[in-house]
């Protein structure tokens, strides 16, 4: 049970009770007194320093313990994590939103990394979604934490390992103050890069956000090809005829907004699609690839459209990207302007309207 907002809550429920308290004792005592007139001109001046200083105090009292609370949930969620307390568990982490993020970001990585690997490509996302559900779960987290590796099952040593607090390498909000992040270095040599927890506040601080040390799964379940150490390498040139063409009219931002329940940031487009066949279409799927002037590719992205295009016409389509601070490719595209940017789309499959398909291999 997260007990520090209720002892917060009272504490500044007391010290403003007693404030008003002393203040209205005050003029009742200058009252019965029967201070003269400069006396009384006076204490009202006292009083209102009082009341001035009350505010100042509670202002500060609040700020004290804002800043607190999450150092306090941070400090509750290791130990849950430590001691395997189920309860506290699902109070402090958003397990949803924690393996959504951790989803996204290693299918990210999959697509920046697998090239032409298209078997590599088909079967990484089945892989990544078995990680997740193997791995990112209470014990799982707590095993990783303790041993700096993946794995279902640690060693007994390792389990009564503590989360050792002189690996915190960093805490504090990130952004604004209704997110809060925390940076543990990983007892494991091996990996230079820490974990990161990023906790949001919507009525108390809970866990949203795990980022991984890359590399921390075993080799087997890395579907991925060896990372280059290149720059990234133009984009294909596929030579299947031109069924759809794909043109980016808008490119912006948007920030998340933890006051309305919206904790993600969005790297946003606006699209058209005109169909150049001689039938009309009715879905469509393929590859979506953002690249620089220079045909460099900086991001792609798996796409599916299921809106009518009809033949000669064009579609207009709004999409986004959930932005994620740590992955080059999305930090290269929110600040490329639109003016510098060019866009290939891929087709997969064509559904037309009147039920035929047309498969593209990609």
């Amino acid at each position: 049970m997260d007990w520090f907002a209720p002892i917060a809550s009272g504490l500044l429920v007391a010290t403003a009770v007693y404030f008003a308290w002393s203040t209205f004792e005050a003029s009742q005592n200058a009252q019965k007194r029967g201070f003269p007139a400069k006396a009384d001109s006076a204490s009202r001046s006292f009083g209102k320093l009082g009341r001035n200083t009350a505010f100042v105090l509670i202002c500060i009292l609040i700020s004290i313990c804002w800043v607190a609370w999450p150092y306090y949930a941070a400090y509750d969620l290791a130990k849950a994590f430590r001691d395997g307390d189920s309860v506290a568990l699902e109070n402090r982490v958003a397990w949803d939103s924690v393996r959504q993020s951790l989803r996204a970001d290693l299918n990210a990585i999959l697509l920046r990394d697998v090239g032409s690997n298209n078997l590599a490509a088909v079967l990484g996302p089945a892989i990544i979604n078995q990680m997740i559900e193997g791995y990112i779960t209470p014990q799982g987290v707590a095993n990783l934490m303790r041993s700096g590796t993946a794995s279902t099952s640690v060693s007994a040593s390792e389990q009564r390992r503590q989360l050792d607090f002189s690996r915190l390498k960093y805490a504090f909000f990130s952004g604004n103050l209704l997110t809060f992040k925390i940076e543990i270095e990983n007892v494991n040599k091996g990996y230079s890069n820490p974990f990161i927890w990023i906790m949001r506040w919507n009525g108390t601080w809970k866990l949203t956000r795990l980022v991984l040390p890359a590399g921390i799964f075993p080799d087997h379940t890395d579907a991925r090809p060896a990372l280059s150490t290149q720059n990234s390498p133009p984009a294909p040139q596929r030579e299947s005829p031109a069924a759809i063409k794909v043109a980016l009219l808008e490119k912006g931002f948007k920030n998340s907004s933890p006051q309305n329940s919206d904790f993600e940031d969005n790297i946003t487009f606006s699209l058209s699609f005109e169909n150049l066949t001689d039938k009309d279409i009715r879905a469509f799927d393929g590859t979506l690839t953002f690249t620089d002037l220079l045909d460099n590719v900086i991001h792609s992205s798996k796409l599916a459209i299921n809106e009518t295009v009809r033949t000669g016409s064009t579609l207009t389509w709004d999409g986004q990207i959930r932005y994620n601070q740590f992955i080059d490719t999305h930090q290269r595209l929110r600040k490329a302007a639109l003016e510098n940017l060019k866009i290939n789309f891929a087709p997969r499959r064509l559904l037309f309207a009147d039920g035929s398909t047309k498969d593209y291999g990609n």
